[in-house]
Protein backbone atom coordinates (compact mmCIF):
# COMPACT_ATOMS: atom_id res chain seq x y z
CA UNK A 1 0.00 0.00 0.00
CA UNK A 2 1.41 3.29 -0.87
CA UNK A 3 1.50 6.28 1.82
CA UNK A 4 -0.43 9.97 1.00
CA UNK A 5 3.02 11.02 -0.09
CA UNK A 6 4.25 8.48 -2.04
CA UNK A 7 0.61 8.17 -3.79
CA UNK A 8 1.25 12.28 -4.19
CA UNK A 9 4.20 11.79 -5.44
CA UNK A 10 3.06 8.97 -8.22
CA UNK A 11 0.04 11.03 -9.36
CA UNK A 12 2.51 14.46 -10.34
CA UNK A 13 5.29 12.26 -12.00
CA UNK A 14 2.04 10.71 -14.12
CA UNK A 15 0.79 14.31 -14.62
CA UNK A 16 4.13 15.48 -15.81
CA UNK A 17 4.77 12.39 -18.19
CA UNK A 18 1.28 13.06 -19.58
CA UNK A 19 1.94 17.12 -20.34
CA UNK A 20 4.97 16.46 -22.03
CA UNK A 21 4.13 13.44 -24.45
CA UNK A 22 1.18 16.09 -24.98
CA UNK A 23 4.30 18.66 -25.73
CA UNK A 24 5.74 16.41 -27.86
CA UNK A 25 2.79 15.40 -29.79
CA UNK A 26 2.18 18.93 -30.29
CA UNK A 27 5.75 19.59 -31.53
CA UNK A 28 5.08 16.57 -33.76
CA UNK A 29 2.57 17.91 -35.40
CA UNK A 30 3.67 21.53 -36.43
CA UNK A 31 7.05 20.04 -37.72
CA UNK A 32 9.84 21.70 -38.55
CA UNK A 33 8.17 24.52 -40.74
CA UNK A 34 7.36 26.61 -37.24
CA UNK A 35 10.73 26.26 -35.85
CA UNK A 36 12.94 26.95 -38.89
CA UNK A 37 14.57 30.33 -40.09
CA UNK A 38 15.78 31.27 -43.52
CA UNK A 39 19.35 30.43 -44.49
CA UNK A 40 22.06 32.45 -44.25
CA UNK A 41 26.11 32.14 -44.84
CA UNK A 42 25.85 33.76 -41.44
CA UNK A 43 23.42 31.28 -39.59
CA UNK A 44 25.31 29.42 -36.68
CA UNK A 45 25.95 25.76 -37.12
CA UNK A 46 23.10 23.55 -35.61
CA UNK A 47 20.37 26.31 -36.65
CA UNK A 48 17.71 24.61 -38.01
CA UNK A 49 16.82 26.43 -41.42
CA UNK A 50 15.13 26.23 -44.80
CA UNK A 51 16.09 27.11 -48.25
CA UNK A 52 13.69 27.17 -51.46
CA UNK A 53 14.79 28.14 -54.83
CA UNK A 54 15.63 25.70 -57.56
CA UNK A 55 17.95 22.84 -58.02
CA UNK A 56 20.75 23.67 -59.82
CA UNK A 57 22.95 20.06 -59.32
CA UNK A 58 21.89 16.92 -58.21
CA UNK A 59 24.67 13.99 -56.95
CA UNK A 60 24.21 10.60 -55.85
CA UNK A 61 26.67 8.63 -54.21
CA UNK A 62 26.60 5.17 -55.18
CA UNK A 63 27.24 4.14 -51.48
CA UNK A 64 24.85 4.67 -49.15
CA UNK A 65 22.48 6.39 -51.58
CA UNK A 66 23.35 9.86 -50.04
CA UNK A 67 22.10 13.05 -52.40
CA UNK A 68 23.88 16.15 -52.60
CA UNK A 69 21.61 19.36 -53.94
CA UNK A 70 23.04 22.32 -54.80
CA UNK A 71 20.18 24.94 -54.22
CA UNK A 72 20.75 29.10 -55.36
CA UNK A 73 24.56 28.20 -54.69
CA UNK A 74 24.15 26.16 -50.77
CA UNK A 75 24.99 22.38 -50.80
CA UNK A 76 22.13 20.73 -49.30
CA UNK A 77 23.12 17.00 -47.85
CA UNK A 78 20.10 14.29 -47.85
CA UNK A 79 21.55 11.50 -46.24
CA UNK A 80 20.20 7.96 -47.67
CA UNK A 81 18.07 7.30 -44.72
CA UNK A 82 16.76 10.45 -45.59
CA UNK A 83 16.38 10.27 -48.76
CA UNK A 84 14.39 6.71 -49.30
CA UNK A 85 11.32 7.75 -51.66
CA UNK A 86 12.34 11.15 -53.29
CA UNK A 87 12.15 11.72 -56.66
CA UNK A 88 14.56 14.87 -57.41
CA UNK A 89 15.29 16.22 -60.21
CA UNK A 90 17.22 19.47 -61.73
CA UNK A 91 15.68 22.15 -62.23
CA UNK A 92 12.60 21.43 -60.10
CA UNK A 93 11.64 24.11 -57.30
CA UNK A 94 11.89 22.46 -53.67
CA UNK A 95 11.35 24.14 -50.16
CA UNK A 96 13.89 22.10 -47.83
CA UNK A 97 14.38 21.91 -43.84
CA UNK A 98 17.42 20.79 -42.14
CA UNK A 99 20.31 21.38 -39.54
CA UNK A 100 23.50 23.83 -40.48
CA UNK A 101 26.74 22.03 -40.79
CA UNK A 102 29.92 23.09 -41.51
CA UNK A 103 31.71 20.54 -43.60
CA UNK A 104 35.55 21.60 -45.08
CA UNK A 105 34.84 25.23 -44.13
CA UNK A 106 31.82 25.19 -46.41
CA UNK A 107 27.93 25.85 -44.80
CA UNK A 108 25.84 23.44 -45.70
CA UNK A 109 22.26 22.38 -44.59
CA UNK A 110 21.78 18.70 -43.63
CA UNK A 111 18.09 17.21 -43.74
CA UNK A 112 17.23 14.62 -41.58
CA UNK A 113 14.09 13.26 -42.73
CA UNK A 114 12.11 13.47 -46.45
CA UNK A 115 9.13 15.21 -44.94
CA UNK A 116 11.55 17.99 -44.76
CA UNK A 117 11.84 18.37 -48.53
CA UNK A 118 8.69 20.09 -50.60
CA UNK A 119 8.50 19.95 -54.21
CA UNK A 120 6.66 23.22 -55.04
Amino acid sequence: MLTTPERNAFIILGLVAIAILGVAIAMEMLGTVSFATRFSEETADGTLVSITGTIEKQTIIKDGGHRILVINGTTVFIPGSAGAGLSLSRGQSVTVYGIVTTYQGEKEITVKRSADVHVI
